[in-house]
């Protein structure tokens, strides 16, 4: 957190960043809400490059909907960097029930978070994806998996803001903008991990990048996905009856 964000505290008491109410950082309500209702999150139309093959299943912790949804935007963008600790661990609940579909034992895993751009780092002061999986991995090495964070993806371009583009424009804008670094081949399964998954447009390229580079991705894991629209269930309801598998995957 930075100075200007405990001073607001101090001075207006502290809140809760997901709903508001005095008391505490985090209420009972949205703790909750960090409960990881962890299931395969496949956006509709799915891309390509998670299709496989082979491929890629997508997995969330919940659905981007409030409060989880304001859970992600205080810590990105409202300078609730400590929000990182229970982000993380819904983050690292994700990723062993990714493993686990895969029939992978959760004995070891290389989390390949992708890259926040410069310029977001620089106006934010950290990157906020390899925060969380910093924060993930700490928490399956404590369950007993030989968890590793490896930044193995490094952008190449600039891309323009994704917010209201249509699937299409994503996943061309998106397209070429990361690469593989040469690193030394994984010895577990890797997963890329991001905070947040709309199109999957992202979450393909980095799939592309890596295995340009010769690296393939057992799949991506997400702390939460948007739904998408007409989708049974209430907003912020869990994640199974509005992510259904893709019609051909």
């Amino acid at each position: 957190m930075s100075l200007r964000a405990a001073a607001l505290d101090l001075f207006l008491g502290s809140r809760c960043a997901g709903c508001g109410l005095p008391g505490g950082a985090l209420c009972g309500r949205c703790r909750r809400a960090l409960a990881p209702l962890s299931r395969p999150c496949w956006p509709e139309p799915a891309p390509d490059g998670l299709l496989g093959p082979p491929p890629v299943p997508p997995w969330a912790a919940g659905a981007y909907a409030d409060p989880l949804r304001q859970l992600l935007v205080a810590y990105k963008d409202r300078d609730r960097a400590t929000l990182a600790g229970p982000l993380g661990l819904a983050l690292a609940a994700v990723v062993e029930e990714a493993l686990t579909a895969a029939d992978r034992t959760a004995v070891a895993v290389e989390l390949v978070p992708v890259p926040s751009a410069a310029a977001s780092v620089r106006r934010r002061g950290r990157d906020v994806v390899a925060d969380l999986a910093r924060v993930a991995a700490a928490r399956l090495r404590r369950r007993g998996c030989d968890a590793r964070t490896v930044p193995r993806l490094r952008p190449v371009r600039a891309v323009s803001d994704q917010a209201g583009l249509s699937a299409d424009a994503r996943a061309a804008n998106v397209h070429g903008a990361l690469c593989a670094r040469r690193l030394r081949p994984p010895q577990a399964p890797v997963l890329v991990v991001d905070d947040v998954l709309t199109t999957g447009a992202t979450a393909a390229e980095a799939v592309r990048a890596l295995r340009a580079g010769g690296v393939g991705a057992a799949a991506v894991a997400v702390v939460a996905a948007t739904p998408r629209r007409g989708a049974p269930g209430p907003p912020g309801s869990a994640v199974r009856p509005l992510f259904p598998p893709p019609r051909n995957g």
